[in-house]
């Protein structure tokens, strides 16, 4: 199960961004319904969260290939172009440098990624570990 909303912890379910990853901490499969996740941003930049919904026809590699090719357009000096149809944005939270905030949401079956993104524009992009809600 995840978290609580509003309850930081231990066993919470984090997502944490630092200068140059992304990373979920939390089960693979959760029951639908409201979620919430701890949001740390231990990178120097303002972090940016999207928990997305990867469409069904659509799979957890295609997101990483297109968080990839957004990364060489940041790397080259160009815009992003950014969220791919094939996920909606379900939620998107901002969190300053050094901070931990609560990202809430109800979730119904699929699959469920969260794309971080260091400063707004985005020096750098990642996405964290996909998870599968269940009914």
């Amino acid at each position: 199960m995840l978290a609580a909303a509003g309850c930081a912890g231990d066993d919470a379910t984090r997502v944490t961004l630092t200068g140059d990853d992304c990373a979920y901490d939390g089960p693979e499969s959760v029951d639908a319904g409201t979620a919430s996740f701890d949001i740390e941003n231990e990178s120097d930049e303002t972090g940016v969260f999207e928990l997305v919904r990867i469409d069904p026809t659509s799979t957890a590699d295609e997101l990483e290939a297109y968080v990839l090719a957004e990364q060489a357009r940041i790397d080259e000096g160009g815009a992003t172009q950014g969220t791919p149809a094939f996920v909606t944005v379900v939620v998107q939270l901002e969190v300053d440098p050094g901070e931990v905030s609560v990202l809430t949401a109800g979730l119904a079956a699929d699959t469920y990624a969260i794309l971080c993104s260091n400063g707004t524009p985005p020096t750098a992009i990642h996405v964290a570990e996909p998870f599968e809600v269940t009914s």
